[in-house]
Formats: structure tokens, sequence, C-alpha cells
């Protein structure tokens, strides 16, 4: 699993590794019920940034139940 936060994303790193980190525990809580033998690559966009964890955790358990990757 990998995640990606340009520039793009916020000019400011604290912005960009406290969203990375967001979403790094958003898996972690995941990841038992996550599929194994598959490259995650999350490239974050920058809505991301200011956000809450409960308003992320939704979304990507959404993305990930749609893409089959999870039981």
């Amino acid at each position: 699993m990998g995640i990606v936060a340009s520039l793009k994303v916020s000019k400011k790193a604290v912005d960009r590794n406290r969203a990375k980190r967001l979403i790094r525990s958003i898996i972690e809580e995941l990841w038992d019920k996550i599929i194994p033998g598959y490259d995650i690559l999350f490239i974050l966009k920058k809505e991301v940034v200011g956000k809450k964890r409960k308003e992320l955790y939704l979304p990507i358990k959404n993305i990930l139940e749609k893409e089959g990757l999870i039981k």
C-alpha cells in the first residue's frame, strides 16, 4: 500500500503528512478485511486537506468494497 500527496494537495508539508496519516490510520483499521495479494496506491486530492477522520472513513471503505478488495 502506498499513499501519494503531491505539492498540488497542499504546499505545506504539515497538511500533506496529516492527510497521509489519516489515510494510513483508516487502512490500518480495515487491514484485516482487505484481501491480500494486491498493491494499493492512494493518490490524494486537495479536497482531503482539512477533513476529519470520520469524513474520510466511509468513502475509503466504499472505494475498497466497490473494487472488491474487502472480504
